[in-house]
């Protein structure tokens, strides 16, 4: 998140409640997610940084959402 920083992005860390379900995770995630940045801190687009499991979401979330997220970045 620093090199964004660096730019002069705003970053957030999402603190994702557990699941039992990998299939509901992803949907659940997103929504989740796109409900923290959007509704709740008023950020009309976003660039989404994620890895690992979480990257599962976001991959949910972009088209979804899709005129709200600018970018997404994903790694293992």
């Amino acid at each position: 998140m620093q090199p964004l920083a660096d730019l002069g992005y705003n970053g957030i860390a999402v603190n994702n409640r557990g699941v039992r379900d990998l299939k509901h995770y992803k949907m659940t995630m997103a929504k989740d997610i796109h409900t923290q940045y959007h509704d709740k801190l008023q950020i009309d687009q976003a660039i989404m940084l994620r890895s690992d499991i979480d990257s599962m979401a976001a991959v949910s979330l972009a088209p979804q959402f899709k005129e709200d997220v600018m970018t997404l970045i994903t790694g293992g």
